[in-house]
């Protein structure tokens, strides 16, 4: 991190310049400043009404609906061949001028119809995610009559959530390539499905004389449960002669499984293979191509329930066109990214999607395997211009987004998908001073110190010829000022359901945020760091410091007591570790716990060089002079709720560190972990304690036991918000559509002495 002569050199030249999505002229050349981050997200729409039975007359636009019900989502609701109505006045949000509009419902079923002021927009029959245009070139504000008519033709009727997205039309045909693309890569597959089931022996489910015209027919995913511990999948099946029009060998055809157990499979009641979890047979010799062949698998598991999570022929051929398919794909998704940020105004002949377009067209009649790789190649040379072009004007991946912030510092970061320089200009009344990085790299960090406490500053992030809008940050006050700062977790999974947490968050200006952990399904993989943690988060990020208590799916693929890569390539925090830190904000104290950190999980034990740290912590002048003092982690030591099974918290954290939390006065714990809202106080101590576990990923629904250090649980998507205002602190749990569902207050006439 270094200011240079060069660096200010292009400050004087081009920070004034950089003005909406005007060029600017620097040592590189011309650059250009995007406009906006659109969200690859929908945002959630609120203020529905909703009723269960027969209303037609509700698709008029001035329907009185003052007496339906207030729908929050998830929906669910019991009986076949129902229909519920859905109703909302939706105002068009004020960036849509110029972009398409669109409806996105996740998790609908069965059937429906969306209205738009009294007129059928769309309708769906067995879709799960449904996306409808509303409409285009908006002024924004406008208000709008939502109707929405869903029909339950079996089993339990649902609507998890109802979103809008605003797309720009010239990444719309790039994302119709990325399908196409997706489609390729799965051509290695073909599932596998209406299959036969029964608990039966493993004999008469082997057998080519047993009759199973009665058996149940189901579908991959499914799972019994019974006292034989047993049970059956059976299916006549032919040997495919092609996939996707492309002639294939049966010596390269092969049908994998998995099944919760062990697995027995016999073909033509001949068996041909025995295992548990995953496995994968090949296809006899003397089963001819015309030939129908009968596939048994006899599935046992000792603790009575089993089932089988999928099935399908595999064709390992394929898989010189899937990793081709998959790398032209990676590119795609770049230039969408890069044509969402490049300014329209600045138009460029090398925006021509039509070669493109032709190569996949060609690509798609491909009936030869080498013929379809080299079409596929083709594809790859028809972006070069493109790629090119993104690499010279490299968009933001991520971010970007702000770290470790202190009364004189702050460091901000961003991703890029190719390396590239790094430099931010920053000023407090205009982006006029500049740190320039000539270190080419994708992830971006760069620190900014010698600032003034309690100061908003305007900045600007640049990577190459790039720049992002211009944005603000504050460094941290002194002890006199009052803040906010908000707590969150378990987001993990459905970026929808994230983001409808974050935008409500953002509304209420939090000058910190801390995740209390889980913020992806599975740490190990690269794309779900974006997807689900910091594209949700981006507004909320680009004004506001944010930190993570790592949890145990950031450490998936991974395992206890490894290093996390992308957790130490994405964040900034406050310690040369990352994974444990403090540090001082306004009149209080902040310590992160990371209780993975041990090969056992789940503890900080009293040998460890972390607990010894914590110790250090919590006998520091710094702690004990702070008005309010605060402790973060995953896992809780109590817990009173889970799904799936028992669970009541942390034994080996209620030992060895919630002894220290009430010895020295620590206010709030805050864990996640839990999927719910849970608070309560020790009985022992001024101690709070603090699940908070809403964040997105899917609730837990049911309670187990109950803790005198809690008294309240809620399974709800919520974050919480304290304000803190020198000797008074109020909390408030608030859920996704706004709404306080929760609150206390501590009080405190001066500064405590330990």
């Amino acid at each position: 991190m270094k200011k240079s002569l060069f660096a200010i050199l292009f400050v004087f030249l081009s920070a004034s310049l950089i003005e909406g999505p005007a060029s600017a002229v620097g040592p590189a050349g011309r650059s250009v400043q995007v406009k906006e981050f659109l969200s690859p997200t929908p945002h959630m729409i609120r203020d529905w009404r909703g009723r269960l039975g027969d209303y037609p007359q509700a698709v008029k636009k001035d329907f009185n609906d003052t007496n339906w019900d207030r729908i929050t989502f998830p929906l669910r609701w019991e009986g076949e061949n129902t229909t519920y109505w859905l109703r909302c006045e939706f105002s068009v949000p004020t960036n849509a001028r110029g972009k398409r509009l669109y409806i996105e419902l996740i998790e609908v079923d069965d059937e429906g119809e969306l209205y738009l002021n009294g007129k059928l927009k769309g309708s769906f029959v067995d879709d799960n995610d449904v996306l409808i245009l509303l409409g285009e070139n908006y002024r924004g504000g406008e208000r709008l009559n939502l109707t929405l008519k869903v029909q339950n033709r079996t089993g339990l009727g649902r609507v998890k959530f109802i979103g809008y997205l605003l797309k720009i039309e010239r990444t719309e045909e790039v994302e119709e390539y990325i399908k196409i693309l997706k489609e390729i890569e799965g051509i290695i597959y073909l599932p596998i499905s209406k299959m036969k089931f029964s608990v039966t022996s493993p004999e008469v489910c082997a057998s080519l004389k047993t009759n199973d015209e009665g058996w149940e027919i189901i579908n991959p995913g499914h799972k019994w449960q019974n006292e034989k511990l047993r049970g059956c999948y059976r299916k006549w099946l032919s040997i495919p002669k092609n996939v996707g029009g492309i002639q294939i060998s049966r010596d390269e055809l092969e049908i994998q499984f998995e099944v919760i157990g062990s697995a027995i499979v016999s073909i033509n009641g001949e068996k041909v293979g025995r295992f548990s979890g995953e496995g994968k047979i090949k296809i006899p010799p003397s089963i001819k191509e015309e030939e129908k062949m009968l596939l048994s698998i006899f599935n046992q598991e000792i603790t009575g329930e089993g089932g089988i999570r999928w099935i399908r022929f595999n064709f390992s051929s394929f898989e010189e066109i899937v990793k081709c398919a998959y790398e032209v794909r990676k590119e795609l998704e770049k230039i969408k990214t890069f044509l969402e940020q490049y300014p329209d105004k600045l138009e460029d002949k090398r925006l021509d999607l039509k070669g493109i377009k032709r190569a996949i067209e060609v690509a798609k009649l491909s009936k030869d395997k080498e013929e379809y790789l080299q079409n596929l190649e083709d594809i790859k040379g028809s972006l070069g211009p493109l790629i090119k072009l993104s690499a010279k004007y490299p968009p933001f991946l991520k971010g970007p987004y702000l770290q470790n912030v202190g009364k004189d510092r702050i460091t901000i970061m961003w991703e890029t998908p190719n390396p590239s320089s790094s430099l931010v200009l920053y000023g407090k009344d205009k982006p006029e001073q500049g740190i320039f990085i000539p270190d080419e790299v994708k992830v971006h960090e760069v620190e900014i110190k010698g600032l003034k406490e309690g100061t908003t500053y305007k900045y600007i992030a640049m990577s190459n010829k790039l720049a992002s809008p211009e944005f603000t940050f504050k460094t941290a006050p002194d002890e006199s000022r009052p803040f906010k700062f908000a707590v969150w977790g378990d987001n993990r999974t459905y970026p929808y359901d994230h983001l409808s947490v974050i935008d409500v968050m953002l509304s209420l200006k939090p000058d910190i945020a801390i995740n209390v952990g889980d913020v992806v399904t599975r740490g190990i993989n690269y794309e779900e760091w974006g997807d689900e943690y910091f594209l949700p988060i981006r507004q909320l990020a680009l004004g506001t410091p944010t930190y993570i208590a790592i949890g145990n799916h950031e450490y998936g693929g991974y395992g206890c007591g490894k290093r996390v890569r992308w957790f130490e390539e994405f964040v900034s925090h406050p310690n040369d570790n990352d994974y444990y830190y403090s540090f001082k904000y306004g009149n209080s104290f902040f310590i992160v716990l990371d209780p993975q950190r041990t090969v056992h999980c789940y503890d900080v034990p009293p040998d460890s060089t972390q607990y010894k740290w914590f110790v250090e912590q919590l006998e520091s002048d710094e702690f004990k002079n702070s008005t309010f003092r605060f402790v973060f982690f995953h896992e809780p030591p109590f817990s009173e709720c889970w799904s799936g099974g028992y669970y009541d918290g942390e034994a080996r954290l209620r030992k060895h560190i919630v002894p220290l939390l009430e010895k020295y006065n620590v206010d709030i714990l805050f864990s996640g972990h839990t999927h719910d809202y849970e608070r309560g106080k020790s009985p022992r101590a001024n101690t709070y304690y603090i699940i908070t576990g809403g964040g997105g990923a899917e609730l837990d629904d049911t309670h187990y036991y109950d803790w005198e250090e809690l008294s309240i649980y809620k399974f709800i998507y919520h974050f919480c918000l304290l304000t803190i205002d020198g000797g008074h602190l109020r909390l408030q749990a608030i859920n996704r559509e706004g709404e306080v569902f929760d609150s206390f207050e501590i009080i405190k006439e001066k500064r405590r002495e330990q």
